[in-house]
């Protein structure tokens, strides 16, 4: 029924835009009852059950089709992500969808949509405590969702750490970005063009100022009430106004952070955290969770990583090796703000000039590794270091690496990685000591 009404909406429209006629109406009227009944079909063809298994490794198997039946199994040990959305309309009427994924090759994912609330959750916690290996039952409750404010209580009793985002330090932070600068330079611009060209100006105006507002309004809708906590299921992610989405993250999945702050946060000594998330192919590359926390005080952010993902113990003034005194020609804005460290779990750069922006990845999540020179690096004699992750925001690249140190660098980069290949956790959901 809902799956009907979305593809009625645009009919109302058209018909609203052409005009009514008896013909059409009877056109439109039997659309709509095909779709209502091949939509019915299919919902009652599509199942979904969690296998019981004596070796402990559950599948999670899926049935669909009208005249072709699928089937697609999905391995809960391989779990990759386990979401719940819930778009305006599912809010409305009372429903979820929740998306499931785990680690292989084509489509290692199924959409299961239409469902309660608490079934979402109670399917939801079921995958994520058979892929964790937990044997303690769980309550079908939902820890970003039903909790009240302040530090939220893990399904076993023990306080967990939890963040959220006060809607005025988001408000605020959207408004100091790099974009506003640039809404800000486009207004004056179009000012001058509206006092020389009169319209011509205005129009450029008005689509600057639409532009821009549009981005902010997205951005503002999509982060809205923004909550970050973890239990022994993960890290759990919740956020969104018009439009809600909860994500269960294993520590596991991280491949890269991003720790950056645009040039006017850093009067409020603010940042946000970005990641790239193992699981998201790149054709996906724009959906799932992408961002750890949309604004934090500097004050929180070490207990945040301390609390939240200990193993990556980010340190944001390490002793940096320098870009080779040459690259200041390539880079002459933010060539005093370069640096490169390898310590013995990670691989961190900095860079920016307006956004100061810390990257780093443990060694045993780098994909693989690049050295690159350009026609100008060539002739100034310093390269490029890749560090490949995962498809994300992030991409690490460590700037202005001499020539004569770049083979020795790679070299002990690969090793520190060999090393850290036979950390078998990266297997699990969940890291356990």
């Amino acid at each position: 029924m809902l799956q009907t009404l979305q593809l009625i909406a645009p009919l109302i429209l058209i018909i609203i835009s052409f005009g009514f006629s008896i013909a059409f109406g009877a056109i439109a009227a039997a659309l709509s009852g095909s779709l209502l009944f091949i939509f019915y079909l299919s919902w009652k063809k599509f199942t979904f059950h969690i296998s019981s298994s004596v070796e402990g490794d559950h599948e999670l198997i899926v049935q669909s089709g009208i005249f072709t039946r699928r089937t697609k199994s999905l391995r809960i040990s391989r779990l990759q992500s386990v979401d719940i959305h819930r778009p305006l309309v599912a809010r409305l009427t009372g429903f979820a969808s929740i998306q499931v994924e785990v680690a292989g090759t084509g489509d290692s994912r199924v959409l299961l949509k239409f469902l309660t609330m608490a079934d979402a959750q109670a399917l939801r916690n079921e995958i994520v405590r058979l892929a964790s290996g937990s044997q303690q039952d769980e309550q079908a409750s939902n820890d970003l969702l039903q909790e009240s404010p302040g530090v939220a209580n893990s399904p076993h009793g023990v306080d967990s750490p939890r963040w959220e985002v006060p809607t005025s330090r988001l408000i605020a932070s959207l408004g100091l970005t790099t974009s506003t600068y640039v809404l800000i330079a486009g207004a004056v611009f179009s000012t001058f063009l509206a006092a020389i060209n009169g319209a011509g100006g205005l129009t450029a105006l008005l689509i600057t100022v639409f532009v821009s507002g549009a981005s902010a309004i997205t951005s503002f809708t999509v982060l809205f009430n923004f909550v970050l906590t973890k239990s022994d299921r993960g890290l759990l992610i919740s956020h969104g106004l018009i439009s809600t989405s909860s994500y269960t993250i294993s520590p596991i999945r991280l491949q890269a952070l991003e720790v950056s702050q645009p040039i006017a946060w850093r009067i409020f000594s603010w940042y946000r955290v970005s990641m790239n998330i193992a699981g998201i192919d790149s054709n996906q590359s724009n959906k799932g969770p992408r961002i750890l926390i949309p604004v934090i005080h500097e004050k929180e952010l070490v207990d945040l990583f301390d609390s939240l993902i200990p193993e990556w113990n980010i340190d944001l003034a390490p002793q940096w090796e320098t870009a080779d005194r040459r690259a200041k020609w390539r880079y002459p804005l933010q060539f005093r703000f370069i640096g490169t460290h390898i310590s013995s779990h990670a691989f961190t750069t900095k860079t920016g000039w307006l956004t100061r922006r810390f990257k780093v990845a443990l060694h045993p999540r780098i994909q693989s590794l690049r050295l690159t020179q350009g026609p100008i690096q060539k002739w100034l004699g310093f390269t490029t270091l890749h560090c490949d992750s995962v498809p994300g925001p992030i991409r690490i690249k460590a700037l202005g690496i001499p020539a004569s140190r770049s083979a020795a660098m790679v070299i002990s980069e690969l090793e520190l990685m060999h090393e850290a290949i036979g950390d078998t956790r990266t297997e699990a959901w969940i890291t356990r000591s």
